[in-house]
């Protein structure tokens, strides 16, 4: 507080902010910013005395009051420092946890590749402690001599502190034993305490390195066997293209190399199947189950000609479960097909004429009722008895008489269409079955001419032969609806013939009952 005197107006008296008038007798003026002239000094010395001893007092508060305030604000600085040094160790011990905890061993180095920390990861990498390993060195005591030279890793050194991350494989090496595995190490450069520092994750792949190895070692053995093994393999897409074949495969179809087989088979189903149908039925039973095995089909070789494979296939499929692919082996088994395809002609076939005989005419008898029934249609049994033919056996010898079954039988065979079939049912027996024939009629003309053809003269080693035939006839479904009555109906039949002098042909009637055989 300033006291004085305004130089203006003499006798009055200033205070800060307000001005007082006192009057000569010492009290209070109501004009303001006047003072008397008059105006005793003592009056003043009071007022001065009192001003002296209320200021003070005033001022000691403010002051006390602005260091409370003060001290407040220093104590509040304390606490928050406090805080902020007690949340800086929590997370300097978080992150102490979590990099103790990362599975894989971190290593911290300086710019010089020396190491400032680890985590506890390493003791199990490589057999030492945290606190230990900050005393070796990372490429003379963590290293294998088979890892690239020092001066290829000053290289990538220079790169990580330039600021370009690394990412590669490593050979490290346990520090007790000397062992070693590998380990993917990726390296990056940061800031640690206000420098720059580089950190070295090391991840141990030593296990997935041996399956990798094996894998490839597996391979390698596989692709020996597929270009070494004898039977053809061969994988395929559900569009009919080869996707890969081994050599044995296309020397199995005549083809130069596999790229000769993928090059010139277009389509599986026509290119590769005798039939179009085989690669769909191979294909339905893939998708019905798991694998196929001894499938057997008619396949094409390069030249035209054709050859048997029997097929052990498997279907590799998508994630909706539908085959995509068709892999297997192929074996050639041309040799066993016809080895079986002899025993089935010998066992079915008549080995004299080369027509079918009684077990194969029974089988193709039910065959063609079944077929007869469903399209609602005739089906015509004939049976052929020789007259004549004994004598001939008799007097001439059996050769003889196996020469004139022979022309028998081809003769019988002119006169059929493809469709009927004809089959030595024993000794001089024949048997016919004619598929969809015009009821009685095309039957009587089938007949005549047969009996027409048996009749010609038969010339044998320089002789002629004569004989006939009789022939008895039974309609389905007429005369009976199955095998063995329309036989027996047709054997009647023939009977008949025989009993009315032979050389001559009878179709059933309704009231022809089965006979015995003719003598």
């Amino acid at each position: 507080m300033n006291v004085r005197f305004s130089p203006a107006v003499s006798g009055k008296f200033i205070l800060p902010g307000f001005t007082l008038l006192l009057s000569p007798s010492g009290a209070w003026a109501n004009t303001p910013n006047t003072f008397d002239e008059n105006f005793a000094l003592p009056t003043l010395a009071i007022l001065i005395l009192v001003l002296a001893v209320a200021v003070p007092p005033l001022l000691s508060r403010a002051f006390q009051k602005r260091v409370e305030e003060r001290t407040q604000e220093l104590q509040q600085q304390i606490d928050d420092g406090k805080r902020l040094e007690q949340r800086a160790r929590q997370s300097e011990l978080i992150l102490r946890e979590v990099f103790d905890g990362v599975p894989d061993a971190i290593l911290l180095l300086n710019t010089q590749a020396e190491i400032l920390d680890a985590n506890r990861q390493v003791e199990t990498l490589f057999g030492v402690s945290p606190a230990q390993i900050r005393t070796l060195d990372l490429l003379s005591d963590l290293s294998s001599p088979r890892n690239p030279s020092r001066e290829n890793m000053e290289q990538l050194w220079t790169g990580v502190l330039r600021g370009n991350a690394q990412s590669f494989e490593w050979i490290a090496c346990r520090i007790k034993d000397r062992y070693e595995f590998d380990v993917e190490v990726y390296l990056r450069r940061i800031r640690y305490r206000g420098q720059v520092a580089v950190l070295a994750t090391l991840h141990d792949i030593s296990a997935r390195k041996w399956t990798e190895n094996q894998l490839m070692h597996a391979e390698a053995n596989y692709r020996t066997i597929f270009e070494n093994v004898a039977d053809g393999i061969y994988q395929s897409s559900i569009d009919g293209l080869f996707l890969q074949v081994n050599p044995a495969f296309a020397r199995m179809l005549g083809y130069e190399d596999p790229a000769d087989v993928m090059r010139s088979i277009e389509h599986i189903s026509t290119h590769f199947f005798t039939q179009p149908q085989i690669k769909e039925e191979l294909l339905e039973r893939l998708e019905a189950q798991t694998e196929v095995t001894g499938f057997e089909a008619e396949v094409y070789r390069k030249d035209g000609s054709t050859l048997w494979v029997s097929i052990s296939a498997r279907g590799r499929r998508d994630s909706s479960g539908k085959v995509r692919t068709m892999e297997g082996v192929a074996q050639d088994i041309s040799a066993r097909k016809r080895a079986e395809q002899e025993l089935r002609a010998k066992a079915t076939t008549d080995q004299l004429t080369g027509l079918p005989n009684r077990y194969l005419f029974n089988q193709a008898f039910g065959r063609m009722l079944a077929q007869a029934r469903r399209a609602d249609g005739y089906l015509a049994m004939l049976f052929l008895d020789l007259d004549g033919f004994k004598p001939i056996n008799d007097n001439f010898g059996h050769d003889t008489g196996d020469r004139v079954l022979q022309q028998v039988a081809q003769r019988i065979r002119n006169r059929l269409r493809q469709s009927d079939m004809a089959a030595r049912l024993g000794g001089d027996e024949f048997g016919i079955l004619l598929w969809d024939i015009d009821g009685d009629s095309g039957v009587e003309e089938v007949c005549l001419a047969l009996n027409q053809s048996l009749s010609q003269p038969y010339a044998v080693n320089g002789s002629t032969h004569l004989i006939s035939v009789s022939i008895g006839a039974a309609l389905y479904p007429r005369d009976g609806l199955q095998p063995d009555r329309l036989m027996q109906i047709a054997d009647s039949a023939m009977y008949q013939v025989k009993q009315e002098g032979k050389n001559g042909y009878q179709i059933a009637t309704n009231d022809l009952e089965p006979q015995g055989s003719p003598t």
